[in-house]
């Protein structure tokens, strides 16, 4: 089963913001390592609504999508 398939529509916030277990979710990428993407300011864009030193991370539903789409693997043309 995929990261995908495992996350369905009520799993995610009407609102159009994931939290960070959410994306992780739906990526299968790590929470802990979402953390390390925004320490690193790589990656997706996320917004902190409680302010720069507040705990309160969330990212926009649309934004996740347009980063799962840049990380798109084709593959080899045949010999």
């Amino acid at each position: 089963m995929t990261a995908a398939e495992t996350v369905t529509p009520a799993a995610v916030s009407p609102s159009g913001w994931m939290t960070p277990q959410e994306v992780s979710d739906l990526t299968g990428i790590s929470v802990d390592r979402l953390k390390q993407m925004r320490y690193l300011r790589k990656g997706m864009p996320f917004y902190k609504p409680t302010g720069a030193k507040g705990k309160t991370v969330l990212y926009d539903r649309a934004e996740v999508e347009a980063f799962i789409r840049t990380t798109v693997v084709k593959p080899l043309a045949a010999a």
